[in-house]
């Protein structure tokens, strides 16, 4: 009799251990006793993960990145009476440097405030500074270089809509505002074997808020943009002209 207890317990064990449906019953024999066991323990196999309740509820993110951006001016077509200032192209640059801190609710959309530094530079051939601002140089003079130069300090908005999160695919729309601390008219040039800089500054014809719209699309921390300002660089009673207003170029942010 010991011995068929024995067994019964063993068999209960191995019945509790291996896989097996609920209410899973197993007849022994032991010479003319039959004894009945059903297994108490039910057996579930781990449900595998087929992206049903992959996702995840997404928490709001603050985070900040800093950003270089260095692009070039572009001829756009000009729809307003005041003629653009004749431009060198490949010599007419800007450099910004700054930080933005992104406000993100969710996956696919962020929100950020940026804060920058900014110069921009917008040369010009010919003798544009003899001509249109009055400044006098001698006749033998050879002009160098001349360009209109902004020192700026400016805020910006902007609204990233993610094409994809991951790899993160971005789309940035948004506008800005800088305030040009420093606005001047440099000319270089050489006269009697020396090389001369001619600066000059005038807060009735440059003016110092400067404000547009801006558009990326981005790759991870590189992405390409363009801007367009809206308001004028000249005030155009003194200076009837304008420096191109577009821009495209390259940002990285880290």
């Amino acid at each position: 009799m010991r011995r068929i207890v024995l067994v019964a317990i063993c068999a209960a064990g191995f019945l509790s251990l291996s896989a097996g449906d609920a209410g899973a019953q197993t007849d022994i024999e032991i010479g003319k006793t039959t004894i009945r066991l059903q297994s108490p323990v039910e057996v579930f196999p781990q449900k595998k993960n087929d992206g049903a309740d992959s996702g995840k509820v997404f928490k709001l993110r603050m985070y900040h990145t800093h950003f270089l951006r260095a692009g070039f001016t572009v001829p756009v077509s000009n729809y307003e009476p005041t003629p653009v200032m004749p431009a060198v192209f490949g010599d007419s640059y800007e450099l910004e440097l700054g930080v933005t801190e992104w406000i993100r609710p969710v996956s696919r959309y962020a929100v950020g405030f940026s804060v920058h530094y900014a110069h921009r530079e917008y040369c010009t051939p010919g003798e544009f500074a003899q001509q249109n601002l009055g400044r006098v140089y001698p006749e033998s003079a050879y002009i160098r270089s001349q360009a209109f130069l902004t020192d700026n300090i400016g805020l910006g908005i902007y609204n990233r809509i993610f094409l994809s999160v991951r790899p993160e695919i971005f789309v940035d729309l948004g506008v800005y505002g800088d305030w040009a601390w420093l606005k001047q008219f440099r000319v270089r040039y050489s006269y009697n074997d020396s090389r001369v800089r001619d600066r000059y500054r005038d807060g009735t014809v440059f003016l110092p808020f400067q404000a547009g719209v801006y558009a990326a699309i981005g790759y991870q921390c590189f992405s390409i943009y363009c801007r367009y300002r809206l308001t004028n660089m000249f005030y155009h009673p003194k200076l009837p002209f304008e420096p191109e207003r577009m821009s495209v170029g390259i940002v990285i942010e880290l």
